[in-house]
C-alpha cells in the first residue's frame, strides 16, 4: 500500500509541475503583451 501511495504522490507532483510550467508561460506571454502596450503608449504623445 505504501508503494502505491508514493507513486500517487509522484504523479501528483509531476502534474503540478506541468501545470506550473503552463502558468509561467502564460504569465510570460501576458508580460510581453503589457510591455508592447507600454512601448506603444510611450510612442504616442500624451496630448492625444
Amino acid at each position: 500500500m505504501s508503494r502505491g501511495n508514493k507513486k500517487g504522490i509522484g504523479q501528483v507532483t509531476i502534474a503540478s509541475q506541468k501545470d506550473f510550467g503552463s502558468i509561467t508561460s502564460v504569465v510570460e506571454k501576458s508580460i510581453l503583451e503589457i510591455t508592447k502596450l507600454f512601448e506603444c503608449i510611450k510612442k504616442v504623445p500624451y496630448g492625444l
